[in-house]
């Protein structure tokens, strides 16, 4: 696992060429843990239910780490329901949650305030150059 998490981190430095799809898979979700930054979640404890279509994970952070595994937590501080592109959207693009609520694109059930800050913990790298190999 330790190979497939540094392919992850190089991955989302790279610019995707323009042909490239522009939305990320639900598989491709699990792998954000990759770009997570202690130091951006700081104190931050959470265990997050994040629902993407019929598929459910569960995120947790805690001292300074986080931890992405498939199925529903058994107990959340925070629900999110979405679809795939909103995540992706939160994270890389940095849209804001009350935006993507307005939108209808994710609802939020439990502590807001961690859902607002849960995707900061989760910054995009410079990137390092285009295309593929």
């Amino acid at each position: 696992m330790p190979v497939l998490l540094a392919l992850g981190r190089w991955g989302s430095r790279i610019e995707p060429p323009a042909d490239a799809p522009a939305e990320l898979g639900v598989d491709a979700l699990a792998f954000a843990r990759t770009t997570f930054d202690p130091a951006a979640a700081g104190d931050l404890r959470v265990a997050c239910h994040l629902r993407v279509g019929d598929d459910e994970f569960t995120v947790d952070v805690a001292d300074g780490r986080v931890r992405v595994a498939r199925g529903a937590p058994e107990q959340a501080d925070v629900t999110l329901t979405t679809d795939a592109p909103t995540p992706q959207g939160l994270v890389f693009a940095r849209a804001s949650l009350p935006a993507a609520e307005k939108a209808g694109t994710v609802t939020v059930d439990g502590r807001r305030a961690v859902a607002a800050r849960l995707p900061r913990c989760f910054p995009r790298s410079a990137p390092v150059g285009t295309g593929y190999l």
